[in-house]
């Protein structure tokens, strides 16, 4: 059971959730990413309740997994998949993919199966996959 009464987090603000094994991070993550659905209580962004509009607020954020959870493909495509779906133009893509390979150091990697990474690698991957998003919650 998660019990938090409050909890603000405000624009530019860094949180970092800490606790021992079993202690609900995981799954408050997952309720303010409403990959969960609370018992009681509500998420509030910016006053209005997120569940309203659960694919608009999800469009706000990235999400990244201590296991990346990489799709079958290249690093490059890895990157990329989320713009396709956000609906970035076709031309832009490139660009922003570039940035955030060679942000991370994974440029060289860019045309390597996300099956052969080692887990450096892949989780750097992760991240540039959800960084290139621009995402106003991650």
């Amino acid at each position: 059971m998660l019990d938090v009464d409050s909890l603000d987090v405000y624009m530019g603000e860094t949180l970092v959730v800490l606790g021992p094994n079993g202690s609900g991070k995981s799954t408050l993550l997952q309720l303010i990413a409403l990959l969960e659905k609370p018992d009681e209580g509500e998420i509030l962004v910016e006053g209005v309740r997120a569940d309203k509009d659960v694919l608009g607020w999800r469009r706000r954020m990235a999400l990244v997994f201590q296991e990346p959870l990489l799709l079958d493909t290249t690093v490059e495509r890895n990157v990329g998949s989320g713009l396709s779906i956000r609906g970035v133009p076709r031309r832009d893509r490139p660009r922003r993919v570039r940035e955030w390979l060679d942000r991370f150091g994974i440029d060289g990697l860019a045309n390597r199966s996300a099956k052969t990474l080692s887990g450096g690698e892949a989780q750097r991957t992760s991240l540039a996959r959800a960084l290139v998003l621009d995402p106003e919650f991650l």
